[in-house]
């Protein structure tokens, strides 16, 4: 039996085959190709037809593919794969609260698209792994000053504090907020995991990318200086703030050649 896992922007497909002995590749590859064949003449959906009545080009192509998560990530990077529990899909504005509605409504909020990503991994490797889970999204605006508004207006990861300097990524200034919190375990045991979340503004696009660590060992998480009362940033949340704005410039670069 061979099988065969494939993406076409927002769908999934897998194509199946089971023979008396092993089968030809290149009889799996060619039945995949002609599902994406189909799955390109399916019908457009909603978002698609608002962002291209508004002038815009389909902003999954620019999110960051697999290659490019792999490349910039030394430890493991080629085991990232779509979440299949919270699929990749547009986030129009329409299923947003209505406050939050009510807010970014009038900025001409066009739709967004969003991926979440992990990185499965054995508990051997876990030991040596950031980070092991990425948020990514794009969301259109119709004109730039509002994106910016929109970018304004975004409350960013609830729990974390808000970075006083982030790094410069994109047009104007960016957004980050930073830092470690709880999470219960599979077994029900509390650990500390880091999470750096970075929003910026790239012409009429607002983006987000947040990357999450593993549970940290003790000697990652970070500590207070009891004499001066000063935060010294753990390995763990360095490491992944430091990929938190590794993926931030690569996906701003992206939007950068779509907004020359």
């Amino acid at each position: 039996m061979t099988r065969l896992d494939f993406r076409y922007l927002d769908g999934l497909a897998s194509v199946t085959l089971t023979y008396p002995v092993a089968p030809d590749a290149q009889d799996v590859t060619g039945y995949a190709s002609r599902v994406v064949d189909k799955m390109k003449k399916a019908s457009t959906p909603p978002d698609l037809k608002s962002l291209q009545a508004a002038g815009f080009p389909d902003l999954r192509r620019y999110l960051l593919t697999q290659p490019q998560m792999a490349q910039a990530d030394p430890y493991l990077g080629n085991r990232w794969v779509w979440s299949t529990s919270q699929l990749p899909g547009w986030t129009p504005t329409s299923i947003m609260s209505q406050a939050a509605q009510q807010a970014v409504a009038p900025l001409g909020r066009v739709t967004g698209y969003q991926m979440f990503f992990y990185k499965p991994l054995s508990q051997d490797e876990l030991n040596g792994a950031m980070p092991v889970a990425l948020f990514q999204q794009v969301t259109a605006y119709t004109q730039a000053a509002n994106a910016q508004k929109g970018l304004d207006l975004m409350e960013g990861t609830p729990q974390l504090p808000a970075a006083p300097k982030p790094p410069q990524i994109g047009d104007g200034q960016s957004r980050a907020w930073n830092g470690e919190v709880s999470t219960t375990l599979g077994d029900g045991t509390k650990a500390l995991i880091a999470l750096d979340e970075i929003d910026f503004r790239v012409g009429d696009c607002v983006a987000s990318v947040k990357p999450q660590s593993r549970p940290l060992n003790a000697n990652e998480i970070s500590q207070v200086d009891k004499t001066t009362n000063q935060v010294h940033a753990g390995t763990g949340l360095l490491q992944i703030s430091q990929m938190a704005e590794t993926y931030a410039k690569l996906l701003a670069d992206d939007l950068q050649r779509a907004h020359p």
